[in-house]
C-alpha cells in the first residue's frame, strides 16, 4: 500500500493502484482539503464498503477506521454495503446501491462533495501542474459559458480554448470528471487539434487519476 497524502489524512492505495482506485482516492483527498470530516464509526471498529460502477466492471474496496482510509481494486467479501456510483463524476446512485444506508451517505459525501473549488482556482492548480508536460499549448484560454469570462493561462501559440459551466470547468480542472467524459456528455466545447486533444486528455488524467 501506498501513503497518497499523510499531510491530509491516511488516505492509502495499494501499490500500483488501478484507475478508478485513483480516481475514489483522489476524489476522497480533494473532498477532505474541502472541509468533509471523515464520519466516525464504531469505536476502533472497520467500516467496509464497495464502490461498485455501474455498467462497468470497476470496483474498489474502502476500509474506513481510526482516521484512516485504505483503498484497493475489487470487492471485499466483508463489506457491509455496495455503494453504486456513476463512473462519469463518481456521484452516488443512493437507490441502485445496497447495505448500511449510513455507510453509502457517508461515502457519497466523501466521494461526491456538494462544495467544489472556485473555477479559476481549479484553472491555475490544473496549469501549475500541467503546464511543463510534452506538447501542451503555450496558452490556455477557459470560458464561461454563462457570463463569457475569460481566464487566459500561459501566453503565445498554440492555444487551446474550452468552453463550458463555471461548475463543469471546476469539475474538470479538479479530476472530477475526465475531458473525454465530459465531451461525450456534451458538457464541455473545445477548440483546438487532434493532437492536442490528446495531449489535454493526458492532463485531465493527471488530475483525475493523481499521477
Amino acid at each position: 500500500m501506498t501513503e497518497v497524502d499523510q499531510s491530509v489524512l491516511g488516505v492509502v492505495i495499494e501499490d500500483d493502484a488501478t484507475p478508478f482506485v485513483r480516481a475514489v482516492a483522489r476524489a476522497i483527498r480533494s473532498a477532505l482539503r474541502q472541509g468533509t470530516q471523515i464520519p466516525a464509526g464504531p469505536p476502533k471498529g472497520e467500516r467496509t464498503v464497495v464502490i461498485s460502477a455501474k455498467g462497468d466492471p470497476q470496483t474498489a474496496t474502502c476500509v474506513l477506521a481510526d482516521g484512516r482510509i485504505e483503498i484497493s481494486h475489487g470487492a471485499a467479501i466483508a463489506a457491509t454495503a455496495t455503494a453504486m456510483v456513476d463512473v462519469y463524476d463518481l456521484a452516488v446512485d443512493v437507490e441502485a446501491s445496497t447495505g448500511d444506508e449510513q455507510l453509502i451517505n457517508d461515502i457519497a459525501a466523501l466521494v461526491n462533495p456538494t462544495s467544489s473549488m472556485d473555477w479559476k482556482t481549479a484553472a491555475h492548480e490544473f496549469w501549475s501542474r500541467t503546464a511543463e508536460s510534452p506538447g501542451m499549448p503555450h496558452e490556455l484560454i477557459l470560458e464561461s459559458i454563462a457570463t463569457n469570462e475569460r481566464l487566459v493561462l500561459g501566453s503565445g501559440l498554440p492555444t487551446y480554448r474550452l468552453v463550458a459551466t463555471e461548475d463543469d470547468l471546476s469539475r474538470l480542472c479538479t479530476g472530477t470528471v475526465g475531458l473525454l467524459e465530459a465531451l461525450g456528455a456534451g458538457a464541455v466545447a473545445i477548440q483546438g487539434t487532434l493532437p492536442q486533444l490528446s495531449v489535454m486528455t493526458g492532463a485531465f488524467n493527471k488530475m483525475r487519476f493523481d499521477v
